[in-house]
């Protein structure tokens, strides 16, 4: 038997100024420099050579001397940005280590940016007091943000690993203690047709609303390319490389979060208490790209999913996360109010019902199998179908949604009253993901 728990601290390795291996396509830069002239090389400050003396090199990174000022909407007093421009073309990843930041602003924090001037960026920061994080979008003077999230149970300072992934029109962001769960921030995708190899000047780490005081030091600056999507059988001891485990809010509950591989099947075990309905997302799951091509059609299958689990509304499925606003999920939900299961498909972002609900395949609270079949019939229209017995199939419905280039994820989540029950014991059981073949006569 063999449990991923979400309490593992990052370990600090040693590695040499700069490496980029042609093998696995990953630049590792420490921000490790022999002097201020050598950093300037590499780093831009967006704010001029008035703004060169806010950055220190230190022994194990970069350090932030003084963070006040800030950009949001109408107030652009900021000076600590730097920039650099990526190794890489979409889709990429970037991560810094953020470590000894400890604000005693309200508003202080620290993180990775998107840049193209001080009205369009996309921020993933850290830091606040009381401790949160944050991933703020601002266009054309006006922002958007999911609001700064507490860290639970972590109080600053803490070190921690953000992280950012740029696709050809969006980014999404992250941050982790250990590099092995990620708990997602949030995600925009650019206005109109904006491409981000087009649209950012350069990526890289900054810091507002704070002082001189628990300022910030960065290190272990990352990039790579980001995988692509796989079938998987969920075979072995181990998830594909292809998978990250993540889970949708700052963290509370990840103590009662598991996943298990065991006999071709994955089970997720999530907290108590976890959710996804329109406006909240708090569930564990494990993700990785959706299929890139225009049109393609997916099928994953349960095993013995159990409605009668302690718990309230329990929910498993997967869902097709675009950005902040823009998710399709569908999932079995146990409704225990009125004795009876059922398929949900929830798609907040569509066009024709911004807040668009569905729910069919009614049955009596028993185990089964399931299979979800998701069609893409276009980068911003779906079809979602629900079998029991893989011969009759329900259409749950067309759901048009700008999901350009989603993450697909996995997940399980569980609504009860009481905060960690012993009884509770939901584990859905995944047997497999896969794209469904085109009819060899298809054009």
């Amino acid at each position: 038997m063999r449990y991923i728990l979400v309490s593992v601290l990052l370990g600090v390795c040693l590695i040499p100024l700069i490496s980029h291996s042609a093998e696995d396509q990953i630049l590792i830069d420490p921000l490790k420099y022999s002097s201020l002239e050598q950093a300037l090389s590499i780093w831009t400050p967006v704010m001029g050579k008035d703004a060169i003396s806010l950055l220190g090199v230190e022994q194990n990174g970069l350090r932030m001397k003084d963070i006040s000022g800030d950009t949001y909407e109408a107030n652009n007093t900021h000076k600590a940005v730097f920039l650099r421009k990526p190794r890489f073309k979409e889709p990429y990843f970037i991560e810094v280590m953020v470590s000894e930041f400890n604000p005693p602003e309200r508003y202080g924090q620290a993180g990775l940016v998107a840049w193209k001037d001080q009205d369009h960026y996309i921020r993933a920061t850290m830091g606040f007091n009381p401790a949160g994080v944050e991933c703020l979008g601002e266009f054309g003077g006006q922002t958007s943000s999911r609001g700064v999230l507490s860290i639970f149970p972590e109080k600053n300072p803490r070190t921690m690993v953000l992280r950012m992934e740029v696709l050809e029109r969006s980014v999404r962001a992250a941050f982790s203690f250990d590099r092995t769960v990620w708990f997602a921030q949030g995600g925009f995708t650019l206005p109109g047709e904006n491409k981000t190899g087009e649209y950012f000047e350069g990526y890289g780490i900054m810091g507002v609303a704070g002082g001189a005081s628990g300022v910030p030091l960065f290190s272990n600056w990352t990039e790579g390319p980001l995988s692509s999507y796989h079938d998987d059988e969920f075979e072995g001891n181990d998830l594909s490389p292809s998978w990250r485990i993540g889970q949708a809010n700052s963290g509370w509950g990840r103590d009662k979060t598991r996943i298990q591989l065991k006999n071709g099947m994955l089970f997720l075990h999530p907290f108590p208490g976890s959710d996804i309905y329109l406006g909240n997302e708090n569930y564990p799951y494990i993700s990785q790209p959706a299929p890139a091509e225009n049109k393609w059609e997916m099928e994953i299958a349960f095993r013995e999913f159990d409605p009668l689990a302690a718990g309230r509304f329990n929910k498993a499925g997967l869902v097709l996360w675009q950005d902040s606003r823009h998710f399709l999920s569908v999932s079995l939900v146990a409704d225990e109010e009125g004795d009876r299961m059922y398929c949900e498909a929830l798609s907040p972002g569509d066009r024709k019902h911004i807040f668009g609900v569905v729910r069919g395949g009614f049955r009596p609270r028993e185990k089964t199998h399931a299979f979800f079949r998701l069609k893409r019939l276009a980068p911003d229209k779906y079809e979602a179908n629900l079998s029991y017995d893989y011969r009759e199939w329900l259409l749950l419905g067309e759901f048009h949604n700008p999901l350009y280039e989603p993450e697909l994820r996995l997940f399980a989540s569980g609504d009860i009253f009481i905060q960690y029950p012993q009884e509770y014991d939901f584990s859905p059981c995944f047997d497999y993901i896969r794209q469904v073949p085109e009819p060899k006569d298809a054009e």
